[in-house]
């Protein structure tokens, strides 16, 4: 695979292959050019849905398909326009297991190649990665046996960040020094700031895909292909996971963290706690948090504000907002800096009246203080009950306010 020039934005290339019909074709047609003599290399339909995407799903796979393997044999073209110096290719892959009964490797490769280049060769690569028997080589890095960085016959996430920009960069999973490149699986660092293998180069411009190399090579198939200009890694956390412990307490807690959002926050765009992506954190952010936590937490339904305790939760623990929750309320009240446990639930910092009344009791009331969750009856709640809550609340203003003078 490759693409016709790097512009400058975050995403400068997209393929799934999504608009071929999936029965064997050319998988480079109508936009690049290949070495395709013994058709190694084709377009087919997720039947048995190995990608998770459905069965309807296109992808691309590469195989000897009885050819022998003896020739080099991929799809490539070469950017000339606006090369980078920071660049990051993704794409989910399955590299199938293979026996070849004349003992060779079997390998797929990924080469970054300078702009301009007109081979996949010698001094045309900036760096190049060969995908071989469930480990990962590089050119200064050869044949790392048993270390294992991903399991054959299963999907799996990579993200390759290759800097040639002539310092280090820092990206969203850590940072990588000028002439070196990071490789993640699945959101977890595999090969880090390892050199790349053409240190003089001073740009990429372009990617050939390359299946064997005078060698027999299992099925090695591809599909996701996502490039851009900047150092990037591929979170496998929910996005309501922002310390990678889990949706629950302590990320609300980072999110109400970020400044007044009753007000909004406007940030950038991909901030991780701008979860609606409208470049502003406010209380839609909230809203969007508890209900993908909910799922990522394997409920049916949506967290709910007022729930202080279970609101890191996992199904099947039941959820509740209850009496525990107003206790909690209580402690935090008219309290400054307060965070979601003690009752800030609209993200203003403070927990007061309009916690109370808009966010807990509304949500107490639908429970009848008990629990929640998709599918269950809800109970009316008791006036005599919600009387006496806000009876409580009162007394407790009352006494607070007479402990204060």
């Amino acid at each position: 695979l490759a693409f016709p020039y790097w512009a400058g934005a975050a995403i400068i290339f997209e393929e799934d292959w999504e608009d071929q019909a999936g029965t064997g074709e050319d998988p480079y047609a109508p936009w690049a050019s290949a070495d395709n003599a013994n058709d190694h290399l084709k377009v087919l339909t997720d039947t048995g849905d190995l990608f998770g995407a459905g069965t309807s799903n296109k992808y691309y796979i590469a195989n000897d398909f009885g050819a022998g393997g003896k020739s080099i044999h991929g799809f490539q073209i070469f950017g000339q326009d606006n090369p980078v110096t920071l660049a990051t290719v993704s794409m989910d892959f399955i590299e199938q297991d293979f026996v070849d009964p004349d003992g060779r490797d079997h390998n797929f490769t990924v080469n970054m190649m300078k702009a301009g280049a007109t081979s996949n060769f010698g001094g045309d690569r900036v760096d190049r990665l060969y995908f071989e028997k469930g480990n990962i080589d590089t050119p200064t890095n050869v044949d790392p046996n048993n270390i294992n960085h991903y399991q054959q016959d299963t999907k799996h996430h990579m993200d390759w960040i290759v800097n040639i920009t002539g310092g280090t960069v820092n990206y969203n999973g850590g940072s990588v020094a000028d002439g070196t490149s990071d490789v993640w699986i699945d959101g977890v660092l595999k090969i880090d700031n390892q050199t790349i293998s053409d240190i003089p180069a001073t740009d990429m411009g372009g990617l050939v895909f390359q299946a064997g190399n005078n060698s027999v090579h299992g099925n090695f198939l591809l599909d996701n292909i996502v490039v851009r200009d900047e150092g990037f890694m591929t979170s496998s956390a929910p996005a309501c996971d922002f310390d990678g412990g889990g949706c629950g307490l302590s990320d609300i807690n980072l999110l109400m963290g970020q400044g007044d959002l009753t007000v909004g926050v406007a940030v950038g765009s991909g901030n991780q706690f701008d979860l609606n992506g409208d470049n502003t954190i406010n209380e839609a952010d909230i809203t969007e948090w508890l209900d993908v936590a909910g799922s990522a937490n394997t409920y049916g339904s949506p967290m709910l504000r007022g729930d202080t305790d279970n609101v890191g939760a996992s199904s099947p623990t039941s959820r509740t907002v209850d009496i525990t929750d107003f206790q909690n309320f209580l402690t935090g009240f008219t309290g400054a800096g307060s965070t979601w446990d003690v009752g800030n639930f609209n993200g203003d910092s403070v927990v007061d009246i309009t916690d109370f009344s808009n966010h807990f009791l509304p949500n107490f009331s639908a429970t009848g203080g008990g629990t929640y969750g998709a599918g269950q009856s809800v109970p009316e709640p008791s006036t005599v009950l919600l009387l006496g809550l806000g009876g409580l609340l009162l007394v407790y203003l009352c006494c607070s306010g007479t402990r204060n003078k």
